[in-house]
């Protein structure tokens, strides 16, 4: 788990970066800002994530396009970016006001996120900078904060 960079990608990128590099070897669900693929994850590197599918044809994805990953074996310990304070620029506006939200939401009651390109319901397993780990099916889902369209809340505010 790199150190953040203090750049645009810290909110996003960087923490979907960690996530992914935490499933090298793993047969995963990836759902990007345009398709959702089953790959394996063979390699992550300068934000790019190297994967294989069934065929064995090969993928080179772009990190700032992952939206979620899906099908994480519950088994896996998943190591996330602790959420940092007192952040300003792009994150401030956008995964900082969501993430606190995030934090206010019992994790023992079931919610329905929509993402780009995706949608899930679950219970909330952990919260990182970025990253929300959703418990769902007996799996495990990571989602990008910054791709969050909304979230289906018990109660209104």
């Amino acid at each position: 788990m790199g150190q953040f960079d203090k750049t645009i990608c810290d909110c996003c990128v960087c923490p979907m970066q960690c996530v992914l590099e935490q499933l090298i070897g793993q047969f995963v669900g990836i759902i990007t800002t345009r398709e959702g693929n089953e790959l394996t994850i063979n390699n992550v590197d300068d934000f790019t994530v190297f994967a294989t599918d069934g065929a064995n044809q090969n993928y080179s994805i772009p990190i700032c396009n992952v939206s979620a990953v899906f099908s994480i074996p519950i088994s896996l310990q998943i190591e996330l970016k602790p959420s940092r304070t007192n952040v300003k620029g792009e994150c401030s506006c956008c995964e900082d006001p969501t993430n606190r939200l995030l934090n206010t939401l019992s994790r023992s009651q079931e919610l329905e996120f929509t993402f780009l390109n995706g949608s899930t319901s679950g219970f909330i397993r952990d919260i990182g900078e970025g990253i929300v780990l959703v418990e769902s099916g007996g799996f495990l889902e990571a989602i990008s904060i910054c791709y969050l369209n909304k979230i289906n809340t018990p109660s209104p505010f």
